[in-house]
């Protein structure tokens, strides 16, 4: 091959003499301050043709297996196979024999049968609007989708969903860090209690409490706290 505007003599000389100078040393690249470890992505259950919206969601076995924990995996699909997986046959329960649930991975709702779970980033220079904690803790704002609004009908059933006082409300929040391309697996914060709405603000925004605060932070949680204390 032949360089434009150099002889090929004297590109050949110069190429053996940039192939005999050391490799020069890459720049490290540096470690997301919010992202403590990024895990491996999930591949996905066992193929089904099941959807979110048509399977029931084991709430009490979700939270006695996953309150106050990162999921094994990131990104969203391992959260949903193992809510529509969780509590059945412990053989069930393994990676390779998980099945797979049909979901829209773009949306920050997703509804089951019996639940909605609510999606959470925290973190990351790309958002629209931030998320936050209250009160220690306590509480957490979350907004609906650009498209939403105050009638959209998954919207009206997490309103009504959230405000039941009953022990499996069934509203499951998921929140993560993310910094750049590098996110955390997602950290089940358990069950939410509307607190309130702004259902004429654009998009809908909510304030919610967050039923298993004190369990979660009895443990002394640390990634619980990180999520606190993040501004």
């Amino acid at each position: 091959m032949r360089i434009r505007g150099k002889p090929e003599v004297e590109y050949n000389e110069i190429n053996k003499k940039q192939r005999n100078q050391p490799s020069p040393t890459p720049t490290p690249t540096p470690t997301p301050t919010t992202v403590d470890a990024v895990a491996v992505k999930y591949e996905g259950g066992v193929s089904s043709n099941i959807k979110a919206k048509e399977a029931t969601v084991d709430i009490s076995a979700l939270l006695s297996e996953k309150l106050g924990k990162l999921m094994p995996y990131s990104g969203k699909a391992c959260v949903v196979d193992h809510m529509g997986n969780c509590g059945g046959d412990e053989n069930d329960n393994d990676d390779d024999m998980i099945k797979s649930i049909g979901f829209n991975k773009m949306s920050g709702i997703l509804e089951w049968k019996n639940a909605i779970c609510l999606w959470v980033n925290i973190g990351g220079a790309c958002n629209d609007y931030d998320n936050e904690f209250l009160d220690n803790g306590r509480l957490v704002t979350w907004y609906g989708g650009s498209r939403m609004h105050k009638e959209t009908p998954v919207l009206v059933k997490l309103i009504e969903r959230s405000r039941k006082k009953i022990k499996d409300n069934g509203v499951i929040l998921w929140c993560r860090f993310v910094s750049g391309s590098n996110t955390e697996p997602y950290f089940c914060m358990g069950r939410c209690e509307l607190v309130s709405h702004e259902e004429d603000s654009h998009p809908v925004k909510f304030t919610f409490r967050l039923v298993d605060y004190e369990k979660i932070n009895e443990s002394e949680n640390e990634k619980f706290q990180q999520f606190c204390e993040f501004k």
